[in-house]
């Protein structure tokens, strides 16, 4: 893990990687296997088959893919005689392309949701940012004067990437911003009054927010929910880049407003620098209409 974080895996990554090994750890001790140089292509391939049936596709491959890496590890510094999965090769599964939210449905869970409820969906849907990011908000990241939000990664609080980046406020988000009344300091958003938190001032829940907005989703008989292949709090994420692509906002603006970076870089795009002021000029252009045709 030291080797990890060294090679700059973010805290997120390197907690998952850990579970993994751990899990792998434990399996291989019921078969008395524990140490490294006695792993055995066999004992892999039980483990395999073992997680199958609890885990998609993707996520075994992910598994076997580190389980692999992780061997060779073991085999650069001698602390096994063999790569024993050096000539194994872990194919990606086919991923079945996922149905994105459509503009007439999220104009329609907007409409069905608490005020509350709609200031957020209408954030994660016209800025396109993870809820975690929203519920990181505070309220010196929302600069209405500049019309921009920040997304900070801070100490404890980090950002998926652990950078920082700015996006734009649209209009009709903005209309929604405008009238919300936020504390002077502290979070952005923040959870209702309890017992623990009498002022009503601790940060909100991003599993509370999935859970309510699947509740919208179910009264409008949208598929709701991972499990059933239906659609989640993130998905305003892909709906809100997917759109964007199809108003023919040149990638490079959306990626930049998702805190996304190119998986292989050109030339080019070390010389490619979105500005603030570039920014505004396409989101602006962008057109969320309350009605769509189809609904009106």
């Amino acid at each position: 893990m030291a080797y990890r974080e060294t090679e700059g895996n973010r805290p997120g990554t390197i907690s998952r990687y850990k579970a993994i090994l751990i899990r792998f750890r434990d399996f291989a001790a019921e078969a008395n296997v524990k140490i490294v140089s006695k792993i055995t292509l066999p004992l892999v391939d039980r483990y395999r088959n073992a997680r199958k049936p609890k885990i998609s596709g993707h996520s075994l491959w992910q598994e076997s893919r580190l389980l692999k890496d992780f061997c060779h590890w073991c085999y650069a510094r001698g602390y096994s005689e063999t790569d024993v999965l050096a000539n194994e090769r872990y194919q990606v599964p086919h991923v079945k392309q996922k149905t994105v939210l459509t503009l007439e449905q999220v104009n329609q869970i907007l409409e069905n949701s608490t005020p509350s409820r709609q200031t957020i969906f209408s954030l994660l849907a016209f800025t396109g940012m993870r809820s975690g990011e929203c519920r990181n908000l505070r309220v010196e990241d929302v600069d209405l004067e500049n019309n921009v939000i920040h997304i900070r990664s801070r100490p404890g609080l980090e950002t998926k990437t652990g950078k920082d980046w700015t996006v734009p406020i649209h209009p009709r988000l903005r209309e929604l911003l405008e009238h919300l009344k936020p504390k002077k300091k502290g979070w952005y958003f923040t959870a209702q009054a309890s017992d623990k938190y009498p002022k009503g001032d601790n940060h909100i829940d991003p599993d509370d927010l999935n859970d309510d907005f699947k509740v919208v989703l179910k009264k409008l008989k949208i598929p709701a929910g991972k499990k059933d292949g239906g659609f989640t709090l993130h998905s305003l994420r892909h709906f809100f880049k997917t759109y964007c692509l199809g108003q023919r906002i040149p990638r490079e603006y959306v990626d930049a407003w998702q805190g996304h970076a190119p998986k292989q870089r050109t030339a080019s795009d070390h010389y490619v620098h979105v500005t603030n002021d570039d920014s505004q000029r396409p989101m602006l252009e962008l057109e969320f209409p309350e009605k769509t045709n189809a609904a009106s």
